[in-house]
């Protein structure tokens, strides 16, 4: 124990039933009370030891011959109690006090060993129930069992009888959690649950990011399987030319950041809002790459004019010819929805000189992308 300490401190007074004294010449005198204070120290040195030392002083002097200070000294010793098998239990409430207790769960604290719990007369050591006595009816008599009871070794709940791998714990990450096993690779592809992403879909090893334990079925993500498509690791453009083959090529429309850029015109009989049939393909393509980019949500076709002509004439028929534009883009399947018509006559000319070059150049047909997937409108009017 650690040592620790108790200041000591008292007062007493003393008088005589007589008083008088008798001296040693045998003569008589009075007497007078007295009064001492002492103060001392204890310092244990165990349970009940302790060294003691202190003084006294007379507060009251007295004609006792008692002297007017002193000191003392003194040492207690009163032996422990003994714990004589060792086991932590003192030896006073040890009802073993020579067997030490086994510390198994088991009236743990009465300090003698249990080493057949349920007093079945099976050891527990040897004993599958140690604390459930046997039942003795015939039956596995020599388990230590009673009838009924099921062991369950690595505690994961599902009993031994019906676990596959009654020392290992499932692990129930939801993956034949009923079979008692642990499932550390659960879709078999040599990548380990814990690191793999996707531990219950096998890893296809095809070359594309092997490691995540992902099956890359669209390694290109371009929407093509990679059964079906020629470049499996290249996205296809959708240009509207050849969309089906998974494969990057150059077509007639390129989408751009703010719209598509037609690499070719649209043709429209003289002065009219009728388009050629040589300006199909283009049209075709160009409703290929619109559906092909689903998070184009909002395009402007705008019609344009040359300088030539009445101005109030050609704001009426560019108009005409933008719509007539999405019509044609609604016959190939595009959402309506999807489109906005708007004519801007001569006023925004790309090349300002004054000769035919020019003013071909001018007579066009633009698609401005206002709106993609998840954005505002980029422009509440795009020529703005």
């Amino acid at each position: 124990m650690p040592f620790r300490f108790d200041l000591v401190a008292e007062a007493y007074g003393f008088a005589g039933l007589n008083s008088k004294k008798i001296d040693a010449a045998g003569g008589e005198s009075a007497m007078r009370p007295g009064g001492e204070a002492i103060v001392g120290i204890k310092l244990y040195l165990a349970a009940n030891s302790f060294f003691e030392a202190g003084g006294g002083y007379q507060i009251i002097p007295s004609s006792y011959g008692a002297s007017k200070g002193r000191v003392f000294l003194g040492f207690i010793f009163e032996p422990g109690i003994g714990d004589r098998d060792g086991d932590g239990i003192k030896d006073d409430v040890d009802q073993c006090p020579d067997d030490p207790e086994d510390y198994d769960g088991f009236e743990d604290e009465n300090g003698c060993p249990d080493p057949d719990n349920d007093q079945d007369r099976i050891l527990d050591e040897l004993d599958n129930c140690p604390n459930d006595p046997e039942t003795y009816n015939g039956f596995k008599d020599e388990d230590g069992c009673p009838d009924g009871v099921v062991r369950d070794r690595d505690g994961d709940g599902i009993p031994d009888d019906v676990d596959r791998c009654p020392d290992q714990p499932e692990d129930f990450d939801k993956f034949e959690d009923e079979d008692g096993c642990p499932d550390l690779d659960n879709d078999k592809d040599g990548i380990l649950d814990k690191v793999d992403l996707c531990p219950n879909d096998p890893e296809d090893f095809d070359g594309f990011e092997d490691k995540d334990g992902c099956p890359d079925p669209d390694n290109d993500r371009d929407r093509i399987p990679d059964n079906l498509d020629k470049c499996p690791n290249d996205p296809e453009t959708y240009n509207g030319f050849e969309d089906e083959d998974g494969c990057p090529d150059k077509g007639l429309v390129v989408v751009q950041r703010g719209k598509l850029e037609i690499l070719d015109k649209i043709y429209f009989e003289t002065d009219k809002d009728e388009i050629l049939p040589r300006s199909f393909p283009l049209l075709d393509q160009i409703a290929g790459t619109i559906k092909s980019h689903p998070e184009i949500k909002l395009i402007e076709v705008q019609g344009h004019a040359d300088e030539r002509g009445d101005d109030e004439h050609n704001m009426d028929l560019t108009d005409r010819r933008a719509k007539a534009v999405v019509r044609a883009l609604e016959d190939r399947d595009v959402n309506i929805g999807r489109l906005r018509a708007k004519g801007y006559g001569e006023t925004k000319p790309i090349c300002t000189q004054h000769n035919e070059d020019c003013w071909s150049k001018n007579r066009r047909v633009e698609f401005i992308i206002l709106q993609r997937q998840d954005e505002q409108i980029l422009q509440n009017d795009a020529g703005q």
